[in-house]
């Protein structure tokens, strides 16, 4: 699942990004403190989901081919 990894990838140079942007202000700003709060739990929310998902499809991988004989 490369495509979802570069996603998840992306995205965590972004929050990173956004928190190091927050931290670095003078004037913290509440609001982008709640988003970069709440983009943060999106994340790692995603990053759970992912993981589960991309076990399930492991084990359906390995089901499958013990399912299909050797050539």
């Amino acid at each position: 699942m490369p495509r979802l990894d570069d996603a998840q990838d992306k995205l965590e140079t972004a929050l990173t990004k956004l928190e190091e942007a927050v931290r670095g202000r003078s004037d913290p700003r509440p609001e982008l403190e709640a988003q970069r709060d709440e983009a943060r739990a999106r994340y790692e929310r995603l990053e759970g989901e992912t993981r589960a998902v991309s076990g399930q499809l492991d084990a359906a991988i390995v089901r499958l081919r013990a399912l299909i004989p050797p050539r």
